[in-house]
């Protein structure tokens, strides 16, 4: 009789550890599946970050560490933060449950990104709960916070690129659009990142600039390839740039650009407290003619945050003067040259120079 009980509960066991399993079992793939993730998952995530994300699928597999995203949306409003044809990435569930980025084989292909404002001035990228912010921390009580002690960020990416992809930036005032930048047919590759190892991204797009204070762009090719080195801290401690914005035609301020190139060359090299740019240059040309000449080396120190250096201008054209004093200052100056040499010191609470 003992024997017969035993042989019946180990029977039970079996059967009730095999049903749990065929549960559990089906759990994981409803849970996986993209009706569920679409139709539970995306909203949940949605509602607790106040912001709409919506796919039309989503692929996601536990065994192989890969997610595939058909024609996902991100935005509340009617413009969409975000948007994309195709999502697809491996990823390593364990380094993300510990806190590391790894991910590789990342592909975003047929992607929008727009940086707006609706006419009741909300952005694309805020909330349409999001108020203003009337009790802001005083500048005063600001000064005297302590900075936050910096976390290491591990990361590991290999083979990401995006496709056929646009970015728009609109600003304005009270709802109307005073500019508009595009890129289009944007392209970026970017084969490997890690911490503390050289990474080259390369970029290429076409650009244009339509603005209500006298600049427009009409065309413009840019490409750059940007190469550089972060510790685990994500501070830079080496990096060389490349950039090349050609084939610049329409007109600032009254004065016409045709054909117009304009190149930027930095290289800086440093460590865990400072970087040193070694050199920063940057030459607009109109033909073989030079229309601007900047040249700077700089000492830039991470805690305190602090720079200082030698800068050059000679020349700078009256389009690139305005351009500078239109984003900065929002300023028209009209149609000024400028030539300057001069050492400068800047930090959080100060900025000087002779």
């Amino acid at each position: 009789m003992i024997a017969k009980g035993k042989k019946n509960f180990l029977k039970i066991l079996a059967v009730t550890l095999v049903s749990l399993l065929l549960v559990l079992v089906v759990l994981f793939f409803i849970v996986t599946s993209s009706g569920f993730i679409t139709g539970v998952v995306l909203p949940a995530v949605s509602s607790s970050i106040d912001m709409r994300i919506q796919a039309e699928k989503v692929d996601l597999s536990l065994f192989s560490s890969h997610l595939s995203v058909r024609n996902i949306r991100i935005g509340s409003g009617k413009k969409a933060l975000a948007e994309a044809e195709k999502l697809d990435l491996y990823f390593s569930l364990g380094s993300l449950l510990s806190g590391d980025i790894v991910f590789r084989d990342v592909l975003l292909d047929k992607a929008v990104i727009t940086i707006a404002q609706d006419t009741n001035g909300k952005w694309t990228y805020e909330s349409p709960e999001t108020k203003p912010d009337d009790d802001a921390e005083p500048a005063a009580d600001k000064e005297k916070s302590q900075p936050t002690e910096m976390e290491k960020v591990l990361v590991d990416l290999e083979n990401i690129q995006v496709t056929n992809s646009s970015f728009v930036l609109a600003t304005g005032n009270d709802g109307k659009t005073a500019s508009v930048m595009e890129f289009r047919d944007l392209n970026i590759s970017l084969p490997q990142f890690k911490n503390n190892e050289i990474a080259t991204l390369n970029f290429k797009s076409r650009v244009s600039v339509k603005s209500d204070s006298g600049i427009t762009v009409e065309r413009g090719d840019w490409n750059f390839t940007l190469s550089a080195a972060f510790d685990e801290y994500l501070l830079p401690y080496k990096l060389t740039l490349a950039s090349n914005l050609d084939k610049l035609d329409g007109i600032i301020n009254g004065v016409k650009i045709n054909n117009s190139n304009l190149e930027l060359e930095i290289r800086a090299e440093g460590d865990k407290k400072s970087i040193t740019v070694e050199k920063f240059c940057l030459r607009q040309k109109e033909n073989t003619f030079i229309k601007t000449n900047v040249e700077l080396d700089s000492r830039i120190d991470f805690h305190p945050f602090k720079v200082k250096g030698k800068f050059k201008v000679a020349p700078l054209s009256a389009e690139i003067s305005s351009i500078i004093c239109q984003f900065i200052r929002q300023v028209n100056p009209g149609r000024v040259g400028v030539s300057w040499i001069s050492d400068f010191e800047y930090s959080e609470n100060n900025f000087a120079g002779t």
